[in-house]
């Protein structure tokens, strides 16, 4: 028998052992185009497990305007196929100014 392979049912991340995985692009190769034997398929169980997807702020700085809005763009890590992410956005943690030394008055 030559050129085994298996293959998922579907792509998608199922659950734990929920995957079914099937035999394809086989040969037997018996001298008498495979007539001598009775093939059987056999599926079995397995796992897709989910990819990792990491979703980055991007640095921005504005001038205070009572909001945490930001103009920034926040990028995205690698998708696979024809998978995407809609509706980024980002957020400054805060409305007001953190972070730096305030004038003092002497």
């Amino acid at each position: 028998m030559t050129g085994l392979t298996q293959t998922f049912g579907s792509k998608n991340v199922l659950g734990s052992g929920s995957s079914t995985l099937s035999v394809s692009g086989y040969t037997v190769a018996d001298g008498n185009s495979g007539a001598d034997y009775t093939v059987t398929l056999a599926t079995a169980s397995g796992t897709i497990t989910p990819a990792s997807l990491t979703l980055t702020a991007s640095s921005d700085s504005r001038v205070y305007n009572g909001t945490t809005s930001s103009s920034g763009t926040p990028t995205v890590g690698t998708l696979y196929s024809t998978d995407s992410v809609t509706g980024l956005t980002q957020t400054f943690g805060s409305k007001n100014v953190l972070g730096r030394d305030l004038p003092r008055s002497v």
